[in-house]
């Protein structure tokens, strides 16, 4: 076990968290985002291999979940458990956003003419909006999932 020494900053003093590996690629991986499912498996977003893998707590075993054809960035589910995913190749518009089905199946949902970094994304408690970073032009997009309307924020 590994001594855990105080680190000062200007919060006062710290120590680093304990934590786990759970899951790993082999380099050069770029693994960007993660999100838990409604059934506790944990997803995360591969960059480098435009896919997004699940890693499943309870087996401890890591798989494919779907393939993309753009690098993925940011995930959240809805209400639903339906997987809402953001993408785009670096600094390269436009932006993706893609619904992912429990199954994996993936459905082109839009493109954002001027996404050139579509990092993360939430779903809004109403259930009704996708709230995306869009980080090369700093901002925050609105895209409301019953009318495919984006509102720049």
């Amino acid at each position: 076990m590994t001594k855990s020494v105080p680190l000062t900053h200007d919060g006062g003093d710290f120590s680093p968290a304990p934590f786990r590996v759970v899951a790993a690629w082999p380099a050069p991986a770029f693994a960007e985002n993660v999100a838990v499912g409604p059934d506790g498996s944990v997803f995360v977003t591969l960059h480098s291999s435009n896919r997004i893998d699940r890693y499943d707590p309870k087996t401890s075993e890591t798989s494919v979940f779907a393939e993309l054809p753009a690098p993925p960035m940011g995930l959240a589910f809805d209400e639903t458990g339906s997987l809402w995913v953001t993408g785009s190749v670096m600094n390269k518009p436009p932006g993706y956003i893609w619904k992912v089905s429990a199954k994996g199946d993936v459905q082109h949902w839009t493109d954002i003419p001027e996404g050139g970094f579509m990092n993360g994304c939430a779903v809004h408690p109403n259930g009704r909006e996708l709230l995306v970073c869009e980080s090369l032009s700093s901002r925050i997009l609105s895209i409301d999932l019953r009318q495919l309307v984006v509102c720049l924020a």
